[in-house]
């Protein structure tokens, strides 16, 4: 079997859209390549020539670092054509209008992944429950930190941030890390890790890869893990989506969503009222 051909094998298991990084790691978990860079060059280079020559669709692999921005979005050419746009979103309104998932819970939540390239499969879980993610980038810029910390200072309950992160040096560093620093810009919060454990690696029997000799904290951590450290990217991604929405669910409390549910059903009872009673005409144009 060719190398395309494996990683045709990996694609057709998902139904979301893997990345490069994605299929390599699948790989590497499978003992079908090495975990080497000449090994991901090799593969990054023949999933290239599998879309150029339509063995792979093009829109089966994903890129997330790279997006276009949007220049000209939501405009109109005709007053007309925006006025109508206009009437239609105020008949809607009810369809439109949310309250806070979280309204009234107990906890605020929050995700934060050491990689960025794990974000845009992890904000899929994130989104439909209504919970920020927070792509560190390893160690996150103290402007990111401070950002972070005039958002959650406004929050008056308990905090909790869910942490994703390679079971390496710096990946178990993070977590001091972030509960340190948003500390000293005077945020208390509990920062729990949810992914890469001792005991995942160990179930899902992942790949080890050696740790880096040349980093300050290498030595501690050799003492006491051995020369191997993981990566969060090795586990499969259905394994770490199930993870992350079952640390979020976790921290919901039931009968508040319930609550929350019926009032915005009431609510939205409410708006179709006062749009009915503000006798909208109809064939205006």
């Amino acid at each position: 079997m060719t190398l395309t051909q494996d990683a045709v094998n990996v694609i057709s298991q998902y139904s979301i859209k893997l990345t490069v990084r994605q299929i390599y790691s699948r790989l590497v978990s499978a003992g079908i390549i090495k975990n080497t860079r000449s090994s991901y060059n090799g593969l990054d280079k023949a999933l290239v020539n599998a879309r150029l020559n339509g063995s792979i669709p093009f829109d089966a692999i994903v890129d997330h670092t790279r997006n276009t921005i949007e220049g000209d979005k939501n405009s109109y050419e005709t007053p007309e054509e925006f006025m109508k746009w206009r009437l239609e979103a105020l008949k809607e309104s009810a369809s439109q209008y949310k309250m806070p998932y979280w309204y009234e819970q107990p906890q605020y939540i929050e995700v934060w992944v050491e990689k960025d390239a794990l974000s845009s499969l992890m904000s899929q879980v994130c989104s439909k429950l209504h919970v920020n993610l927070n792509p560190c980038r390893g160690y996150p810029s103290i402007s990111f930190l401070y950002a972070a910390s005039e958002r959650l200072g406004d929050i008056d309950k308990p905090i909790t941030i869910l942490y994703f992160g390679d079971f390496d040096m710096r990946g178990k560093d993070i977590e001091r890390y972030l509960t340190e620093m948003l500390k000293q810009f005077g945020v208390q919060v509990d920062v729990h890790r949810i992914a890469l454990t001792s005991q995942q690696i160990e179930a899902y029997q992942l790949p080890p890869q050696p740790a880096k000799q040349n980093d300050t904290m290498a030595k501690g951590w050799i003492e006491k893990h051995g020369n191997v450290a993981w990566e969060l990217d090795a586990l499969e991604p259905n394994v770490l989506m199930r993870l992350l929405e079952a640390s979020i669910t976790e921290h919901i409390d039931a009968d508040v969503l319930q609550k929350r549910n019926e009032l915005l059903g009431e609510n939205h009872k409410r708006i179709d009222e006062i749009v009915s009673k503000l006798s909208i005409g109809e064939g205006v144009f």
